[in-house]
């Protein structure tokens, strides 16, 4: 279950709290009993916890992390093996509570690095808010000159801004009159809209 596990995907998958939700308190806590059974059993040392010792663990984990994965168990315990700590043969549940607080401390601090280098990389919002702004009065106008489907004249309206913008290009009619015709459409348009 470990293998190709990551920080990143750990904080993506399921939390416990919706574990809980979507089986049970009692499946979710028996998840966590095995996790931690297999993890004493690969421990090998002669002091270790039994079994109400990991059902009382597993309760209280559920409680205390409850938007924590499965997934940050199986690294935090992991992590223990895998870091060369010291177990002095002898292992117990105070020991467990801090391989997992000591493995969330680091999570913290690995998700804040993360946030702050895609911070530091991500284009400037306030560049994105000018451009918007700029861009602001053609949607404007784009959004105005939308006809609505319902109007009983939307074919002759659709015609009219067709022609208008046909004569326009060709230098038939001026801009100034070309214009004209567009708020023609425009109020036709708005006062069947405000009628509704």
């Amino acid at each position: 279950m470990s293998i190709g596990l990551t920080h990143t995907a750990a904080h993506h998958a399921p939390k416990l709290r919706q574990y809980v939700r979507e089986q049970s308190r009692k499946t979710t806590v028996n998840l966590l009993i095995i996790l931690l059974r297999s993890f004493v059993d690969a421990s090998r040392v002669s002091q270790r916890p039994d079994a109400s010792d990991l059902m009382e663990i597993a309760d209280e984990l559920v409680d205390k992390y409850p938007c924590e994965s499965i997934e940050d168990f199986v690294l935090a315990l992991k992590e223990v093996r895998t870091r060369g700590v010291k177990l002095y043969d002898s292992l117990d549940s105070g020991k467990i509570y801090g391989f997992i607080s000591d493995y969330f401390e680091r999570k913290i601090s690995f998700l804040e690095n993360r946030h702050k280098d895609q911070k530091a990389t991500a284009p400037s919002q306030d560049a994105a808010t000018a451009a918007l702004i700029a861009s602001a009065p053609q949607v404007q106008t784009m959004l105005q000159r939308q006809l609505d489907p319902a109007h009983p004249n939307h074919d002759s309206l659709r015609r009219k801004l067709s022609l208008t913008n046909a004569r326009e290009a060709r230098g038939i009619i001026t801009p100034e009159t070309a214009q004209e015709q567009r708020r023609e459409v425009e109020r036709a348009n708005y006062r069947h809209m405000t009628r509704r």
